[in-house]
Order: structure tokens, then C-alpha cells, then sequence
């Protein structure tokens, strides 16, 4: 198989706890089934705020709450994506790939700690340094990393394979 290099942001938050990114490989027609599950996985589990978005393969969604990574691993929806969790857990956090996003937000509460970081960087403008560590906001935030990762190339074109 082909890989090849690609930027992804990292879960890990500065304080050592994770937000928690779940890639979906459902058809855009399940949207409305998809926002279900993610309010009832919110609800089940006391979480505050959510993102979701399109992607050429079906849905990434985005739970901003902060919690540990074993935590999260715990009770990641069985909706979501295997290959991304097994991923994950070798990685020891979850990674995306960086592609335009358009995000709609699913709300609950706001009484969890959130990573304010990880919403500037989903919502707001933004550019990468040099080094590709640390995402900078307009406003000089710095707690969203990035990292190097390898993704699988299938069909002629590329599929994630740690997506």
C-alpha cells in the first residue's frame, strides 16, 4: 500500500486531557441519524458541547468536553469508526486530518470544562508555524498541536488511514 505524509490535529489539550474526535464513515443521507446519535451519546454521558462536518467519506464529530483519554476510549459510540479508535489507542490520542471544515454545533450544556483551544481552532481563522507543533489564532492562542501522520492511498486517491 501507498502512504504518504499528512497534517492532523492532535486530541491532546495543554493540561494533559483529551477532547474527543470521532471519525463516522456513514453517507451524508444519515446526517439526521447521525445528530440523533450524537445528542443521545451527549446526553448519555453528561457532555456539553458538540461539532460535526462533511467529509468525502461521511462525518468527523468533535465532543469539546475534556476528559481522559482512557476515559474517552471507554465509552467511544459504537457508531464511530473501529479503525480510528484501534488508531487512537496505539497513538495514545485521537487525530484528524486537516481539511476545510464547515461545522454545525450540537449544544446540551456548558457545564463541563471544554477546550477552549481545540473551538477556537474548529471555528475561528487560523494559520500553522513553521514547525507544524502549534496551531496560532488571530488572537495568539496556542494550545491545539499538530503532528505528522501517515495516511493510506487507495484507488488513486487518498483514503486516511489513521484518520
Amino acid at each position: 500500500m501507498n502512504y504518504e505524509m499528512a497534517i492532523g490535529i492532535n486530541s491532546k489539550c495543554k493540561d494533559g486531557k483529551h477532547v474527543l474526535f470521532i471519525d463516522v464513515d456513514y453517507p451524508h443521507s444519515w446526517e439526521k441519524w447521525l445528530c440523533l446519535h450524537i445528542y443521545e451519546f451527549m446526553h448519555e454521558h453528561n457532555l456539553g458541547l458538540a461539532l460535526y462536518s462533511k467529509t468525502k467519506h461521511g462525518f468527523h464529530v468533535i465532543i469539546l468536553d475534556k476528559k481522559d483519554f482512557r476515559e474517552w476510549v471507554k465509552i467511544y459510540p459504537k457508531w464511530g469508526d473501529e479503525k480510528h479508535l484501534k488508531y487512537s489507542i496505539e497513538r495514545g490520542r485521537f487525530v484528524l486530518k486537516i481539511h476545510p471544515w464547515k461545522f454545525n454545533f450540537i449544544t446540551r450544556t456548558f457545564s463541563n470544562e471544554l477546550s477552549y483551544a481545540h473551538f477556537l481552532f474548529f471555528t475561528q481563522p487560523c494559520f500553522c508555524d513553521h514547525k507544524f507543533k502549534r496551531y496560532i489564532h488571530f488572537d495568539g492562542f496556542k494550545d491545539v498541536y499538530l503532528e505528522l501522520f501517515l495516511k493510506e492511498k487507495k484507488d488513486g486517491g487518498a483514503d486516511d488511514k489513521k484518520e
